[in-house]
């Protein structure tokens, strides 16, 4: 590199990014196929959707747990990294995109899994980071904890002709 060579970084719209990636999915529940896709990956037999429900009777949060192998310390960074992908077919994250599926329902997403929780948020409306704290009690398989965000068509899923659908997943 020559003296007059100035090198900028690369950046990314990480918000940007997330919504293109959520445009492969056609609802919102294609987070929950992710999530029950992804837990089959990771070796669970029983995989439980709750619908949380708030005083006023919308649904205020969707908790989704397996009871799979607990995320090891390559998952928690492929977790962090969108598109990192995993070369281990056989285990979870192949593209490395699938979990990011979740923020059509969020914007606030949690992972319980071991002794770590993850919790994603938005800093400045277009820079997403990952706080990490010890849980209180460690966590068999992985729970993902999702706070609806209002414009999810969850309330949906739970009623006719949506129920049935989730049922045939």
């Amino acid at each position: 590199m020559s003296h007059n060579t100035i090198r900028h970084k690369v950046e990314v719209d990480q918000r940007a990014l997330v919504d293109k990636i959520l445009a492969r999915y056609a609802t919102d529940s294609g987070a929950l196929r992710e999530l029950v896709q992804n837990a089959d990956d990771a070796g669970a037999t029983e995989v439980e959707v709750a619908l949380e429900f708030a005083v006023g009777s919308e649904p205020c949060c969707i908790r989704v747990w397996n009871n799979g192998r607990a995320f090891n310390d390559a998952d928690w960074l492929r977790v962090r990294k969108i598109a990192a992908g995993n070369p281990d077919e056989s285990s979870v994250g192949l593209f490395g995109v699938g979990f990011f599926s979740v923020f059509a329902l969020t914007d606030a997403p949690e992972i319980h899994s071991g002794s770590v929780r993850l919790r994603f948020s938005w800093m400045n409306e277009t820079e997403l980071v990952a706080d990490e704290s010890p849980l209180p009690v460690p966590q068999a398989g992985a729970a993902f904890v999702m706070p609806l965000k209002p414009s999810s068509d969850a309330l949906e899923w739970v009623q006719g002709e949506g129920l049935a659908r989730l049922r045939g997943m």
